[in-house]
């Protein structure tokens, strides 16, 4: 017993051409792949970057050193995903933060978060399809 019939195999069409067994693999490849064209993504080297985790770091503090005691500080992010999805979010506090998706409140820091940055919080959050907006303050 085969996998398939003997009759069905690329040997007994191509009776093993090498040239003939690599385009029918080429083709069937591109059949399953189509050409898009290429994809841009903005950048910027003085904006918010990912540390080693690959985690986004909103360390306010070094970037506003002018702020004072009691000013906030207000992050602001657009989300697009092409269906329903759920996504998880870690999160590690500088200082009091809270965080909104759609404009609902899904995470607010402990006074233990606020002290010891290198704890994580993790946030599982449920994504539209489009564009579903997260927004913090801290």
């Amino acid at each position: 017993m085969s996998y398939f019939h003997a009759l069905d195999s690329m040997y007994h069409k191509v009776q093993g051409r090498p040239e003939e067994t690599l385009q029918v693999i080429a083709d069937r490849y591109i059949g399953e792949h189509p050409r898009h064209g290429p994809v841009f993504r903005a950048f910027c080297k003085e904006g918010i970057i990912r540390n080693d985790k690959i985690q986004y770091v909103f360390d306010f503090q070094a970037e506003y050193q002018e702020i004072k005691d009691f000013q906030y500080v207000y992050a602001w992010a657009k989300l697009w995903s092409e269906q329903q999805a759920e996504y998880r979010f870690s999160v590690s506090c500088f200082g009091p933060t809270r965080i909104y998706i759609n404009g609902e409140q899904v995470f607010k820091s402990s006074i233990m978060d606020d002290v010891f940055p290198q704890r994580t919080q993790v946030i599982t959050a449920a994504i539209n399809p489009g564009g579903t907006m997260l927004s913090s303050n801290l």
